[in-house]
């Protein structure tokens, strides 16, 4: 179950829910672009649907799980500029992330592609 919260960052007037922890932030999911979306390695019976959509994400039945390894890659991408503050994950210490990676701005990646980002910029430090 995950949520992120922010703000948009292009309109200063758009009404933003006060649901998150500071004063103006609040959930994002009004600007998910949900036709974008992806998960690779998903179970498709508990897609990543159920880990980021209102009252989907509140049930603790339904939850996002790989079908293959341990891995998951989540693009997330949104209908306006946004600025991220936070991203919230919850589940069972034992069987939750252990490592979680983000990445801004990287339209459809691979596991290929992500390996080699970090290979990339461990080389740069």
């Amino acid at each position: 179950m995950s949520t992120a919260t922010g703000t948009p960052a292009t309109n200063a007037a758009a009404p933003v829910a006060t649901t998150g922890s500071q004063r103006g932030q609040g959930d994002l999911l009004e600007f998910v672009d949900w036709q974008g979306l992806e998960c690779l390695n998903q179970n498709h019976s508990l897609s990543i649907v159920n880990a980021i959509k209102q009252g989907y994400r509140e049930d603790d039945g339904l939850y996002l799980e790989s079908d293959a390894d341990e891995q998951l890659l989540i693009y997330v991408p949104f209908t306006q500029v946004i600025k991220l503050h936070s991203v919230g994950i919850k589940g069972p210490t034992e069987e939750g992330p252990k490592t979680v990676k983000l990445y801004a701005n990287k339209e459809h990646m691979g596991f290929r592609c992500a390996s080699d980002f970090m290979k990339l910029r461990k080389q740069c430090k």
